[in-house]
């Protein structure tokens, strides 16, 4: 996780006037970016403590083990991940990006495991926005204080004009 913050910092120059914006995996790699950088994170249904990840599985070893011997992608995996989904809300939404999980290569799946489970030191500053809906069932909600949205792990695609209306609050104080 650090090495591929420290990569996407220096790849993208980005620096302390920057706003990073990421959900799920993405709020994590912005977090940890803002840890080198000082940039602005704001986390859409995210998580800054890998405990916070609802997983069955959280060995590396035993992660890379299923990704990189295809079992992750295989399809009694794939139905399994569609038919484990609560949310009726986003079910259409999920299924369609387990799908796209069966053309990926297994390094890449492996590598994306890696970036959620390895050990990682903690973070010593925390991002500067969270929104997160209580119903998400992906990611367990925040110790820390967030924005509440309706709706589960996708709030921010179901429910677009207030993900954006609190992130231009935040980025746009009203004159005080």
């Amino acid at each position: 996780m650090v090495r591929l913050a420290r990569h996407l910092a220096t790849r993208y120059h980005i620096g302390p006037t920057d706003v990073l914006i990421g959900h799920s995996m993405g709020g994590w790699i912005a977090a940890h970016i803002k840890e080198l950088t000082g940039a602005t994170a704001i986390l859409l249904s995210s998580f800054t403590d890998q405990a916070k990840i609802v997983a069955a599985i959280r060995s590396p070893r035993l992660l890379g083990f299923t990704a990189l011997s295809g079992l992750m992608q295989s399809r009694f995996m794939l139905n399994r991940f569609k038919r484990q989904y609560r949310r009726d809300e986003s079910r259409a939404l999920h299924a369609q990006l387990v799908e796209g999980m069966a053309g990926l290569r297994r390094r890449y799946v492996h590598q994306q495991l890696q970036v959620l489970f390895a050990p990682v030191p903690p973070l010593t500053s925390q991002p500067e926005l969270r929104l997160h809906a209580r119903r998400d069932n992906v990611i367990r909600l925040p110790d820390e204080p967030f924005v509440a949205l309706p709706g589960d792990h996708f709030a921010h695609y179901f429910y677009p004009q207030l993900a954006a209306d609190a992130i231009r609050d935040f980025l746009q104080p009203a004159d005080g």
